[in-house]
């Protein structure tokens, strides 16, 4: 939430926590709610995320990387085992938070340009994005 104590972090809605002060996030949301109520004073929260810098060339180069809109975000939709990004630690599917240190646009088009228009270090910061159960 906005006044939540995490307000001021960089935490996103989506990111995978795969720990809580040390305590490895395994089993369920409400072990992991759990473990944030009983925690006192600091609270590190680790979540997975990926980072990956690349050098384009030119700003018709081209990267190997598509962007998509699903639900309300941006993912990647493919990564060319070829391109800039094939040996990354990027996957398919995962949220688009940030393009060289800028917060990623809602619109493709404007996020797509961002990368295109790039020339020389290239950075996309991704987070996996948490997929709901079927009931």
């Amino acid at each position: 939430s906005e006044d939540g104590l995490f307000a001021n972090s960089d935490l996103q809605v989506g990111q995978v926590v795969v720990s809580i002060n040390g305590t490895p996030c395994l089993e369920s949301n409400r072990e992991t709610a759990a473990l944030i109520k009983a925690a006192e004073g600091e609270v590190t929260i680790v979540t997975k995320k990926s980072v990956a810098t690349s050098e384009k060339a030119a700003t018709n180069s081209k990267v190997g990387i598509s962007l998509g809109k699903t639900d309300d975000c941006l993912v990647i939709c493919e990564i060319a085992k070829d391109g800039l990004f094939g040996d990354s630690t990027l996957m398919v599917g995962q949220k688009v938070v940030s393009i060289n240190g800028q917060e990623c646009p809602e619109s493709t088009k404007d996020a797509i340009a961002m990368v295109k228009d790039c020339v020389g270090p290239l950075t996309i910061v991704a987070v996996d994005v948490l997929k709901k159960k079927p009931a």
